[in-house]
């Protein structure tokens, strides 16, 4: 019987195996709601934790045309006041003394690499959780169809993907501030560029039935590229596409597993 390789104790002993030099990790997904978050200025280290602030209404009565020797009108602006809490995060990955000393590794260097993508992944999924629990919900119920919820609870599930139907009856909402019947009055919703176009942030899944849309044009085409936001695949009735792969958790609407 021959001496082999097979068999640790008759060959496979004569060599140790080789370990690559280089190390894998495992991949992100595209973290990109924190960059659509406004920082607010001045507050910061030794501030305290909590920030409050004041939310100024409309004029409660319009003013209008006066005939001459009238009354000026007397109204009043409703004042609310919000609070910003600061809340501590933290995680960790303890190692020993030996680990450091034996691994042919840096080991502090492969683990601080691990925290700060857990960090990342972690304040994205809270800024994108905040996004999701806005009062006002748009449900697809069908190619062109969809349905709004305004008490912050999707009273559905959604039967169909986004289209280029839905887009328009969410941005036609924004401009006007009617979510839907029953809901006149509100206020419009600013758009969040100069140019006058809203964002949505959107799974791949759920940017798919856009893609094919004549009226889609393709951030490399439409933008000029030191403006364009982290992730933007595309522009479509004064609204830009921020693409998102994101897997994390999130506490969002009734919807299809492609709606973010």
């Amino acid at each position: 019987m021959a001496q082999n390789w097979a068999r640790n104790e008759e060959g496979g002993y004569f060599a140790n195996t080789t370990l690559s030099r280089t190390t894998r990790h495992a991949a992100q997904p595209i973290m990109k709601f924190r960059q659509f978050v406004r920082i607010e200025p001045g507050y910061g280290k030794g501030k305290g934790d909590s920030l409050d602030f004041n939310k100024i209404g409309n004029v409660q009565t319009q003013g209008g045309k006066l005939s001459e020797q009238s009354r000026i009108p007397q109204t009043k602006m409703l004042i609310q006041r919000g609070t910003l809490v600061v809340d501590e995060y933290g995680n960790s990955i303890p190692y020993t003394g030996k680990l450091e000393a034996l691994s042919a590794f840096d080991v502090n260097n492969i683990i601080t690499k691990g925290l700060r993508d857990d960090m990342a992944k972690v304040i994205d999924t809270d800024v994108g959780t905040q996004f999701t629990n806005g009062d006002v919900k748009y449900i697809p119920t069908g190619l062109a169809a969809g349905t709004w919820d305004t008490d912050g609870t999707a009273s559905t599930s959604a039967t169909k993907n986004m289209t280029l139907f839905h887009v328009k009856e969410i941005v036609d909402a924004l401009k006007t501030g009617n979510f839907g019947s029953g809901s006149t009055g509100n206020n419009p919703c600013p758009a969040y560029d100069d140019d006058g176009n809203y964002i949505c942030i959107a799974s791949v899944p759920a940017l798919r039935g856009l893609y094919d849309d004549p009226e889609w044009q393709s951030a490399a085409k439409y933008g000029a590229p030191e403006r364009l936001f982290s992730g933007e695949v595309g522009k479509m009735y004064h609204c830009r596409f921020v693409e998102t792969n994101h897997t994390g958790t999130l506490s969002a609407t009734a919807g299809t597993s492609s709606d973010v």
